[in-house]
């Protein structure tokens, strides 16, 4: 058990656990891989809603209704807290040293300082932009309530390319190999598979021949890299 309303599941860098957000107890859960059983359980800010860890994978940057809460994996603890109300979808920076964050009621992305938490540049995107996630020299936006993903550079702060998707986009997530940006559409029932190549939809998987709908909405999505792999 992980708590009420689990929300979002990410897996650590190393492959080693997961940690799944409960906003109904304000807690993040350590799920062990190996033995699939919860080890450890953090407290943090209200309604904890999506996660994502460092590349060195020392800290993991959870958001809440409140703010950021950075989280000491080694000791399972908050270490420091970044006030700013309303915070979504978070990704971090391949370096580690800036944090994208989504904030759905100011139709906007903020770029922050990880160590401060201090706002170094403000994007405008669709209609309440919901999750986020890293892929390459860029950033893809789930625009919830325009059914759109924003591509957003890096290195400008632009949004380079606007992809339509189905209905509600909630969760995003990058394939290992960085090629694919997995979309979960809430109302469609669908995951939208978007090229990083050519910033366009290749694929809709809607369920299992005789059932095209997936009878649900895809709240989150995470990989894993497969076994034995570096």
């Amino acid at each position: 058990m992980v708590g009420p309303y689990p929300q979002e599941v990410t897996v650590s860098p190393e492959g080693n656990a997961v940690y799944a957000t409960a906003t109904g107890s304000d807690t993040v859960s350590v799920i062990s891989t190996a033995t699939n059983t919860v080890t450890a359980r953090v407290k943090v800010g209200t309604a904890p809603r999506q996660l994502v860890f460092s590349p060195d994978g020392e800290y993991a940057y959870v958001t809440t209704q409140d703010g950021i809460d950075v989280v000491d994996v080694a000791t399972s603890s908050v270490a420091r807290v970044f006030r700013r109300p309303g915070p979504q979808g978070i990704a971090v920076s391949a370096d580690g040293r800036t944090l994208y964050v989504t904030y759905p009621s100011a139709n906007s992305v903020r770029k922050l300082n990880a160590a401060t938490g201090a706002t170094l540049a403000v994007t405008k995107t669709g209609a309440e932009p919901y999750a986020i996630a890293a892929a390459g020299p860029s950033f893809y936006v789930a625009d919830m309530n325009d059914d759109t993903v924003s591509v957003v550079s890096a290195a400008t702060g632009k949004v380079t390319s606007t992809i339509g998707v189905g209905r509600l986009p909630m969760s995003v997530a990058v394939t290992p190999n960085g090629k694919q940006v997995w979309v979960g559409n809430g109302l469609s029932g669908s995951v939208s598979v978007i090229s990083v190549t050519s910033a366009k939809v290749v694929a809709t998987i809607t369920g299992w021949p005789g059932r095209p709908p997936l009878d649900t909405a895809p709240l989150g999505i995470a990989f894993a890299k497969p076994s034995g792999s570096v």
